[in-house]
């Protein structure tokens, strides 16, 4: 039998759609500042139905759901409802549990829930806005959509002078491919911006390719409430999440309640792989005093994390030469050089030993993570269960446990791709050339270009005596680290706390991000976080973001910069 599809609400496009421009709208500020601190201030007062909700058992929550119509009314409606027991909890009809509603009853989960309980009614208004940026097709991989990236960064530039900023769109150089959009503006503090803390918030416009669109059940970019979620291509990576950045900014500055001076540096090429915004972030002589990335998201509901750390990549192209040309297995097998024999001895030289480590020379710099940092990632999930959720097996009987600590804070070596001889066709030949991709990921702290003298030394000298080694180094970039000590990492925490009452723990990142290693190089404390959540489905058909979460990033982002208004 069939299940009944959600109710899905199209949000109402603008008048215009001629040109982005023509979509904008005045409004007036007070009322949506008046929103938000009702909002703040209705949070403050569950407090403590929060704490007890955290106990198990015979607890009451209150949650609002996103329920289909009923005969009398025309469009989906927020629906209270009460439970005495998790397990007995009213579902509304396409209320249907994602890959990790298993977590949605966490404690973390259950106090952030209450706090939505207050925050949860999302302004049409807001959501118009917010569709306007979600609408533009902006995908930087396909350059017959260059005009539309173009014309997201142009919207971000309005939206910047709307709230009584200035902006402008810069047309950042890039090499070899004409220039790339940057939006770059200000909302200056309501007293004293001289002397004012500075705020530096980073976000993208543009967006992944859509395809394949057949997997799509509503169209991308037109954004769709289906259910608890909001649809549509960037709502969750980036636009739905700087979105909230630009909107607590405004609120504070039009009601003249901004402390800090916030500063929007965005680009139109985060994914593919762009450099404008670091090398305009190495050009910039103003800095900040803290930095803000909502480009990042939390592994279970109710959990905020902050990123606080990336590794950094050495990637290198290895070639190998044994003599002059392949020869007879038959008649010099045992004797000379097998090109893949020696590239496979070279790089056994840089591969991790069998309790997981790389080579002491490779593991030079290192910055321990501290010890609050290990506790948070004890309340994540287990490391075997996220090893075995992707199909992978454990490549030793450790790995589970040093799962994090791996990922996030040792180098890692990895052979990408290996080419030589005849892997399909029967070639009795010893080959006389073998090439690799290989690269290591460098933990926080340590200096790509010290690993990667080592990593190349390690190499030359496993080769075999008479072998040629050719080592070519195709990219470097440097890890980046924020102290988990610093003023601004607390403050921020204290900021998600206050609104969420869940304290956001502090995480890591395996993968390379470019921007934080530059913020942290100009001295710039970055806190990276968001609201996504692992079934935000980014990168993928059907991209989403809780609805829940549009207001409660707002009103997180919003307290974020008033504390920020204490930064020494």
């Amino acid at each position: 039998m069939n299940e009944p599809r959600p109710a899905m609400i199209s949000v109402r496009p603008p008048e215009r759609r001629s040109t982005v421009a023509n979509s904008w709208k005045t409004r007036t500020g007070s009322s949506e500042l008046s929103t938000v601190t009702a909002l703040v201030s209705r949070i403050r007062s569950v407090r403590a139905a929060a704490a007890a909700s955290t106990t198990a058992g015979a607890e009451t929550t209150k949650s609002l759901r996103w329920c289909s119509p009923t005969p009398k009314t025309s469009r989906p409606t927020w629906s209270a409802s009460s439970t005495s027991s998790m397990s007995s909890r009213r579902r509304c009809s396409g209320d249907r549990p994602g890959p990790s509603s298993a977590n949605v009853y966490s404690p973390s989960s259950i106090r952030v829930q209450t706090r939505l309980a207050a925050v949860s009614e999302l302004r049409q208004d807001w959501l118009d806005e917010l569709s306007e940026l979600l609408r533009i097709p902006s995908v930087s991989a396909d350059p017959a959509h260059a005009d539309d990236v173009r014309a997201a960064a142009e919207w971000v530039c309005e939206h910047i002078k709307r709230s009584g900023g200035t902006a402008e769109l810069v047309d950042w150089p890039a090499p070899g491919e004409g220039a790339r959009p940057l939006a770059i503006g200000e909302i200056r503090a309501s007293q004293n911006p001289e002397s004012a803390p500075t705020v530096l918030c980073y976000g993208h416009f543009d967006v992944q390719p859509p395809a394949p669109l057949e997997l799509w059940e509503t169209e991308p970019f037109e954004p769709t409430v289906r259910g608890e979620w909001l649809y549509a291509r960037g709502v969750a990576d980036d636009k739905g999440q700087l979105w909230m950045l630009l909107k607590a900014a405004q609120l504070l500055a039009e009601a003249g309640e901004l402390p800090v001076n916030v500063r929007f540096a965005c680009d139109g090429e985060e994914e593919i792989g762009g450099h404008s915004i670091v090398d305009w972030l190495a050009e910039d002589e103003r800095g900040a005093d803290a930095g803000v990335v909502f480009d990042s998201g939390m592994q279970r509901r109710g959990q905020p994390e902050f990123n606080l750390a990336v590794r950094g990549l050495n990637y290198f192209h290895v070639t190998v030469r044994t003599g002059e040309r392949d020869l007879h297995s038959g008649m010099y097998g045992g004797v000379s050089l097998n090109a893949m024999h020696a590239l496979m001895q070279t790089l056994s030289a840089v591969l991790a030993g069998p309790d997981g480590r790389l080579p002491e020379p490779l593991r030079a710099g290192i910055a321990p993570p501290s010890d609050e940092e290990r506790d948070g990632w004890k309340e994540l999930q287990p490391g075997a269960e996220a090893i075995s959720e992707q199909g992978s097996r454990p490549m030793d009987t450790s790995a589970g446990e040093d799962f994090y600590a791996r990922t996030w804070a040792e180098p890692a070596v990895d052979v990408h791709g290996l080419a030589g001889g005849s892997p399909t066709l029967v070639k009795t030949v010893l080959p006389v050339e073998a090439e690799a991709n290989v690269s290591i990921r460098l933990a926080p702290g340590q200096d790509p270009t010290e690993i990667g003298e080592s990593f190349q030394r390690l190499l030359r000298e496993a080769a075999p005596a008479g072998t040629d080694v050719e080592i070519a180094q195709l990219s470097s970039g440097p890890p980046g680290l924020v102290s988990p000590d610093s003023q601004a990492v607390a403050l921020a925490q204290d900021a998600f706390e206050h609104v969420t009452g869940v304290r956001p723990l502090l995480v890591r990142s395996g993968g390379s991000i470019p921007l934080v290693p530059a913020l942290a190089g100009v001295g710039i404390p970055a806190i990276v976080t968001g609201f996504a959540l692992p079934d935000s489905n980014i990168h993928s058909p059907n991209e989403r973001l809780l609805v829940d979460y549009i207001n409660l990033g707002v009103a997180t982002a919003r307290e974020l910069f008033v504390r920020f208004g204490q930064l020494a």
